[in-house]
């Protein structure tokens, strides 16, 4: 299964606890981009501007070989879109938050200020429209036809939002059982 939303809505939190709940491999490029861009001591932004497009596309190809094998559950922009353009359906879930909301958890997550992470937070969501441009062709990452249905996680704890998650694919026909897969 996909979650996905902008950045600091919860998507990465919600994964890994669907993820460890219920048996499932928990993976997320933007993680994996983080972790990168630490290691070489250099700004999230910054390190996401010099990927090329096709270390990109590598990324998010290996992310659709992961959710054909299964037993998945991977937080990430661009999956939904790549998956629905191969032709594959794939339960995915935006997760949202209004952006002073997501602003104050960066703030916190970073111990910056609001409004350095408001600036930051800005600066990240241009550079990922800008590269779903270029490797897409159109930035439609957000189109609600790409999801099952969304979760605002703006007064949810993880908890709640863990809840509200696996409540909607319950509602949606999607089991949900320790050591089951997450689709149908």
């Amino acid at each position: 299964m996909l979650l996905s939303g902008p950045p600091r809505s919860g998507k990465s939190t919600i994964a890994r606890k669907i993820a460890e709940a219920h048996g499932l491999t928990y993976l997320s490029p933007g993680d994996l981009l983080k972790e990168q861009a630490s290691s070489e001591n250099r700004p999230l932004n910054e390190y996401f501007s010099l990927l090329t497009d096709d270390v990109i596309k590598e990324i998010v190809d290996t992310g659709i070989k992961l959710i054909e094998e299964g037993n998945y559950v991977i937080a990430g922009r661009y999956e939904p879109l790549a998956c629905r353009r191969a032709g594959m359906f794939v339960p995915a879930i935006y997760i949202d938050a209004p952006f002073d909301v997501r602003a104050r958890r960066e703030a916190e997550a970073e111990s910056i200020t609001v409004k350095e992470a408001a600036k930051r937070l800005r600066e990240r969501e241009a550079a990922e429209k800008e590269l779903c441009r270029r490797l897409f062709g159109r930035c439609d990452y957000e189109d609600p036809k790409l999801f099952i249905g969304t979760v605002d996680t703006a007064d949810l704890s993880p908890e709640k939002a863990y809840d509200a998650v696996v409540r909607l694919l319950s509602e949606k026909g999607y089991l949900v059982r320790t050591a089951e897969r997450l689709t149908s």
